[in-house]
C-alpha cells in the first residue's frame, strides 16, 4: 500500500535552480529530523519518490523529502554540488525549525540508490563543518560502494 504524506511545509527553496527545493512535514517540538535523499542515478528523479515507510514515522519525527541538482548534458553539475546541496537543504530545515518553535535533537539521513551514496558522503565530509547539524546516522539503501575489498584475486 502506497501511503503518501500530507506535507505541512511543501516546496521549500534552499537555492536558486529549480531542483533546489524540499518537503517536510513536523507535529512536534523537540524532534529527530529524518531526511530522505532520492535515487535516480544523479540524472533523475525526485523528492516525491521517498519511501512509504516514511509515513509511518511523520507523527513523532520531523520527515523531509529533498530535491537536489540534477547531471544534465548541458550543465556541469558534479558531486561537490550534491553535497553543497544537501548541506544547504540540511541549514534550510534548521532554519525552518527555528523559526517555527522545532528544536531538531539531530538529523538521521536515508537515501537510496544515487540518494545513499550522496548521504554516505556527506556524512564523511561534512560532519564535523557545522556544529548544528548533528548526524545521528547515514543510512543507504542500494546507494553504490567500493565493493573493492570482495574482489577474488
Amino acid at each position: 500500500m502506497l501511503c503518501k504524506i500530507d506535507w505541512n511545509y511543501p516546496d521549500i527553496p534552499y537555492g536558486s535552480d529549480i531542483h533546489q527545493k524540499f518537503d517536510m512535514i513536523c507535529h512536534k517540538e523537540n524532534v529527530h529530523a529524518i531526511v530522505y535523499i532520492h535515487g535516480g542515478g544523479y540524472f533523475t528523479g525526485n523528492k516525491s519518490q521517498y519511501p512509504s515507510f516514511l509515513a509511518n514515522y511523520s507523527e513523532k519525527y520531523l520527515i523531509a523529502s529533498i530535491d537536489y541538482q540534477l547531471i544534465q548534458k548541458d550543465n556541469k553539475i558534479h558531486i561537490g554540488y550534491f553535497l553543497y546541496d544537501i548541506h544547504s537543504a540540511l541549514l534550510k530545515i534548521l532554519e525552518i525549525s527555528n523559526a517555527n518553535g522545532i528544536n531538531i535533537k539531530d538529523f538521521i539521513l536515508i537515501g537510496h540508490s544515487a540518494g545513499g551514496h550522496i548521504g554516505l558522503l556527506y556524512c564523511c565530509n561534512y560532519l564535523d563543518i557545522n556544529e548544528n547539524i548533528k548526524i545521528a546516522a547515514c543510512i543507504s539503501l542500494a546507494g553504490p560502494t567500493n565493493s573493492a575489498g570482495s574482489r577474488q584475486a
